[in-house]
């Protein structure tokens, strides 16, 4: 939310080991380009901000006092 970006969740929450998997598999010639790699990947769910802009700006600002606060 307080990016105000939409965020999509693989299917495959592995995403550590499926990137290893996909670059091996690109240097042994498995994939032939990462085009064939992103018709693999697919969304499981997506999530799009919920916080209004105003909102958005003004608990990041009370965030950052906290911040300071802390330090």
């Amino acid at each position: 939310d307080y990016l105000g970006r939409t965020v999509q969740r693989p299917e495959l929450i592995e995403t550590t080991v499926a990137g290893a998997a996909y670059l091996a598999g690109l240097g042994v010639g498995f994939w032939g380009s990462t085009s064939e790699i992103k018709n693999v990947w697919a969304v499981e769910q997506e999530f799009k901000p919920k916080t209004k802009p105003a909102m958005r700006k003004a608990r990041l600002a009370e965030w950052h006092q906290a911040v300071k606060r802390a330090f």
